[in-house]
């Protein structure tokens, strides 16, 4: 098996993705975001001949792909390929028109009608954090699977910093996931999460026998438990704050122009969105979309933020 078969089968490993039903919730998904683009198309002051023709395309491309899968004697591999490019960059255009329009509403209600760009990129960073959190609380996959992929990562190199960097960011991904039972091929990394805790439960013992005479009870895994609740607080608040004072320094010092990298910034994390979804839930595997190299990988994202500049600024 080669490295690349080894990186997807990790993949289905923790999705536990059937073919079929991947290609059932992209149907579900991008119904859902097609539908409530339609719905809005008339309170927006974006060409709502774009929107139709986006979602309409969106829905067929997504059909196309769940006929591949379901079709005996077709190229089921190759199509899935062709329309991977495609099938991402409309659901990037019709995902970021769900903040578009709030931020619109927005916009509007203040008076500063020409800042619609702004306040959709102030309020996707946040909003897309807020999803994460949901999604990590309700169905528990969005940190195991920054383990699984830091974990291939780091096994499929010889580049020790690689290795070192992906090694550390498993502990901390399986360290802070919810889930209890890690699978048994990521029994090698949930044995090395398991040493750390052990090593941090005896600290805290011995922490706990040394101030008794405080009255502070607590356990070892109450206090992760409360270490990670706070971890997670503080980094939302961090990430937050830092975004929003960046993005109004910038508009401070060069006026329209920060407008743009406020779209590239957004557009990353939009696109970060969509493809947890994909991978999740969806046909496509890592390696289909994290296994390019670098200028393939830059050619595709000027791609797709010069879709969303054309579409929600230059029409």
């Amino acid at each position: 098996m080669s490295d690349s078969e080894e990186y997807s089968s990790l993949t289905d490993l923790v999705f536990e993705k059937n073919q079929l039903e991947s290609a059932d919730f992209e149907i579900a998904f991008t119904a859902t975001l097609a539908t409530i683009v339609l719905a809005t198309t008339s309170s927006t002051d974006v060409p709502p001949f774009v929107l139709k023709f986006t979602s309409v395309a969106l829905i067929t491309t997504t059909l196309i792909r769940r006929m591949a899968v379901s079709t005996r004697f077709a190229d089921e591999e190759k199509i899935l390929s062709i329309t991977m490019f495609p099938i991402e960059l409309l659901t990037l255009v019709t995902f970021f028109y769900l903040f578009y329009t709030p931020a619109e509403i927005i916009s509007t209600a203040t008076g500063l009608n020409q800042h619609t760009l702004l306040f959709t990129a102030l309020l996707i960073p946040e909003l897309i954090i807020f999803l994460i959190v949901s999604q990590e609380v309700v169905f528990k996959n969005y940190m195991i699977w920054w383990g699984g992929f830091a974990l291939g990562i780091a096994g499929s190199t010889d580049n020790l910093i690689i290795r070192t960097v992906g090694g550390f960011i498993a502990l901390i991904a399986f360290r802070i996931s919810l889930v209890e039972d890690m699978p048994e091929e990521l029994d090698e990394a949930q044995e090395f999460v398991s040493k750390v805790e052990n090593r941090l439960e005896t600290a805290l013992s011995d922490a706990n026998q040394e101030f008794e005479e405080y009255m502070i009870p607590t356990s070892a895994g109450t206090t992760i438990a409360t270490w990670k609740a706070i971890l997670a607080l503080i980094s939302l608040f961090v990430l937050t704050t830092g975004f929003l004072i960046l993005s109004f320094t910038l508009s401070l010092v060069f006026g329209s122009v920060f407008e743009l990298f406020l779209l590239v910034v957004s557009a990353f994390f939009v696109r970060h969105i969509v493809r947890f979804y994909y991978l999740a839930y969806g046909s496509p595997k890592e390696n289909q979309m994290f296994g390019k190299g670098f200028p393939q990988i830059l050619l595709t994202y000027l791609v797709y933020v010069s879709g969303l500049y054309s579409v929600f600024v230059w029409i």
